[in-house]
């Protein structure tokens, strides 16, 4: 079992202060990634004292209100917490993958295949401008099949990619160990 610890603290004399730490964990197995690695990240943010002038400070609050009726408050230390566990098998992505940001507040769920490519269903949950959003992308052999959006404020779903029916139609004809696929007389490969 291999820890690795990171503290960073970056300074920025323009806009931002951040201080960012992180812990990764996970194991090796003839020195390559296997098993379950697992990543603990926080950053606290905020906007450097020095870094924006007076004028500048009310340029911003008059954006920040015309936008959203809000000041910005230069004083604020935003904490950022990211979270992220992945199964690895020699090296490549195996299995589960999760991804969160502040307990949960935006989500990445999906799996890898044995190959270490995307497969199956991946789910993204995420906030734009205060609405809740899912995302449900389909893989299949680390091909996009599909991408279905719903916005959680009208219930709508919208289907924003769908190329099922040629990915479908590419892997009945597939060859793996050629790489190729024959589709009305013209060869096909998937590329990494």
């Amino acid at each position: 079992m291999g820890n690795r610890f990171l503290t960073n603290v970056l300074n920025s004399d323009l806009l931002f202060n951040s201080t960012i730490t992180a812990k990764v964990s996970g194991t090796f197995l003839d020195g390559n990634l296997n098993g379950q690695w697992s990543l603990d990240r926080t950053k606290f943010i905020s906007f450097a004292n020095n870094g924006i002038s007076s004028y500048y400070q009310s340029q911003l609050n008059g954006f920040s209100y015309l936008f959203d009726g809000k000041a910005v408050d230069f004083s604020k230390v935003t904490k950022v917490t990211e979270t992220s566990k992945a199964n690895f098998k020699d090296n490549h992505f195996d299995g589960q993958f999760t991804y969160n940001i502040n307990n949960g507040k935006s989500t990445i769920n999906g799996q890898f295949d044995e190959d270490g490519y995307l497969n199956g269903i991946w789910t993204v949950n995420y906030y734009s401008e205060g609405v809740l959003h899912f995302l449900n992308m389909s893989y299949q052999n680390g091909v996009l099949l599909t991408i279905k959006e719903k916005d959680n404020s009208t219930g709508i779903t919208k289907i924003i990619y769908d190329q099922s029916f040629e990915t479908i139609e590419f892997f009945q004809n597939y060859n793996k160990e050629e790489n190729s696929s024959l589709i009305n007389g013209k060869i096909y490969r998937l590329i990494k």
